[in-house]
């Protein structure tokens, strides 16, 4: 359980390659990963993110992430964003 910058209980979980973030039993937010995997080595990058407007800027986000480090360690790469139409 996470208690949100305005008091909330959320609740953080893992899925199958997702976080998602609920509160009194609604889902609020989640991240979603793809697997990838080369002819080396295989990892872990963020495919897309999003928290309910009514919940952001309250750390649910955040906190999200630091559970998704924690679970794929290692193998969590950081988004290169250049690969899906950034500037550099």
């Amino acid at each position: 359980m996470f208690i949100d910058a305005t008091g909330r209980e959320i609740k953080i979980a893992e899925g199958f390659n997702c976080i998602e973030a609920y509160h009194s039993g609604q889902k609020i937010g989640s991240i979603e990963f793809d697997e990838i995997e080369t002819d080396y080595d295989s990892y872990i990058c963020l495919f897309g993110m999003n928290v309910n407007s009514n919940y952001q800027k309250a750390g649910i986000g955040v906190e999200m992430m630091r559970l998704a480090a924690e679970i794929y360690g290692k193998d969590f790469s950081k988004p290169s964003f250049s690969a899906v139409g950034g500037s550099g």
